[in-house]
């Protein structure tokens, strides 16, 4: 059971790419290139390897998009998911550089922990939506200020104030043992955030 949920997360999980994250999300051509440049700069992806990188991602989107559809078994599906991500891999890492790959590698994991914590909300599909929004937003208005020329002090502020109106509609949305998890959640984020920090110093 656990081995399953595991693999359908995973699944979500890879599902959540340039291509069907702009697409599901319906964002604008704007904001879909911000996702991509994102994306690109982490892995720090010359020009000539961004068009093929891309090309890669679509096409097993595309297979387990389609894969999620289908009306196979949960078994059929978990076998095939796993022959299509063991061959989107082998042409991720003849692709890229050992460096580029281990970043890869990384933010697989990064993006797995993310849904694993909406896993642990358990949301209803009523919250779900609205859930999406109130994220996206802020995360576009964080991406705003941390591209901003304003001081240190001045993002600071403003990126209190951001936070206090997420914690706010969070709060209207969730039950009180969902803010419980979600506030304990960003612990964990922040936490991490100011490790990685201390490392790279």
């Amino acid at each position: 059971m656990k081995t399953s949920r595991n693999i359908i997360t995973i699944l979500l999980l890879t599902l959540f790419n340039v291509a069907s994250y702009a697409q599901e999300r319906q964002l604008t051509e704007e904001q879909k290139e911000q996702v991509k440049e994102q994306y690109f700069e982490k892995l720090d992806l010359s020009e000539e390897q961004q068009p093929k990188f891309e090309e890669i991602t679509k096409k097993y989107a595309l297979q387990l998009k389609t894969l999620k559809n289908s009306d196979k078994s949960k078994s059929n599906k978990e076998q095939k998911f796993k022959l299509i991500i063991d061959s989107k891999n082998k042409e991720m890492k003849a692709f890229l550089s050992a460096k580029q790959y281990k970043v890869y590698e990384e933010t697989q994991k990064e993006r797995l922990k993310k849904l694993e914590y909406l896993q642990k909300l358990d949301l209803s599909e009523e919250q779900k939506p609205k859930f999406k929004e109130i994220t996206k937003k802020y995360a576009f208005q964080m991406r705003t200020l941390k591209t901003s020329g304003k001081s240190k002090f001045a993002k600071y502020k403003e990126y209190k104030s951001i936070k206090g109106s997420k914690n706010k509609e969070m709060k209207a949305l969730l039950s009180a043992e969902q803010f419980k998890i979600y506030k304990e959640i960003q612990k964990e984020i922040q936490k991490k955030i100011k490790e990685k920090r201390r490392n790279r110093n």
